[in-house]
């Protein structure tokens, strides 16, 4: 990958991360990372090759969305997407696109191990178009900066900052690993809990005698009927 895009060629760059985004084993961060390095040692000029990247990124992004999107449930046979949100994930991300809507886009974004699998489930679920691009770009806007800046100030220990920047990736993963269980557990307190305490507060009250009035007038009746044949 390195080779190819040491030529210089923008188009590189672009091919590069939708080859990434179709599954073949680009990662998107080693992309950028060269990208900007090439930048710093003059290969290309960062003023262009900076929108470049969020270009192929956000093409990227957009072209699994509408794959996923045009595949519908179907993609989960797919060998690829189907890895990608087993039962449990898809559960998972279902709860916080309930309850945070389009900021587990943007939250993704910033996640490799979660960024796939959350813009897969946004197409299959038909998340609308207009809002994952608006979500996705602001969050283009901040990662593919972040990460080509580093490549350009560290373009002589790319290695080691792949290593800490994977370090920091696993750590918002299991940041958000938490923030899901936690929303999970707000969520449950707020809806679950309530219903089930006042269900059972219910079933302990003792129940009102509520009078009948068919049995009443039955009663009524009985007595009419014995004082007309009483002594």
């Amino acid at each position: 990958m390195d080779e190819l895009l040491e030529s210089g060629s923008y188009l590189a760059v672009i091919l590069a991360l939708l080859g990434g985004a179709v599954g073949l084993p680009l990662p998107e961060e080693a992309i950028l990372l060269t990208s900007g390095a090439l930048a710093r040692k003059g290969i290309t000029r960062w003023q262009i090759g900076l929108p470049v990247c969020y270009a192929g990124v956000l093409i990227a992004d957009t072209v699994l969305y509408l794959v996923a999107r045009h595949l519908g449930n179907a993609a989960l046979s797919h060998p690829r997407l189907g890895r990608l949100l087993p039962p449990s994930r898809r559960a998972k991300l279902r709860r916080l696109f309930a309850t945070r809507g389009p900021l587990v886009i943007l939250f993704a974004r910033h996640v490799p191990g979660l960024r796939a699998a959350t813009f897969a489930l946004a197409g299959i679920d038909r998340f609308p178009l207009r809002r994952f691009l608006f979500w996705d770009a602001v969050g283009v806007l901040s990662s593919v900066t972040l990460v080509f800046s580093l490549g350009h100030a560290f373009a002589s220990q790319l290695d080691r900052v792949r290593d800490r920047l994977s370090d920091a990736q696993g750590l918002l993963l299991a940041a958000f690993g938490i923030v899901a269980v936690a929303l999970w557990f707000r969520a449950w307190r707020r809806r679950g809990a309530p219903t089930v305490l006042l269900a059972r507060a219910r079933s302990a009250e003792p129940r009102a005698h509520v009078a009948d009035p068919d049995a009443d007038e039955g009663r009524r009746h009985g007595s009419d009927q014995g004082a007309e044949h009483g002594p």
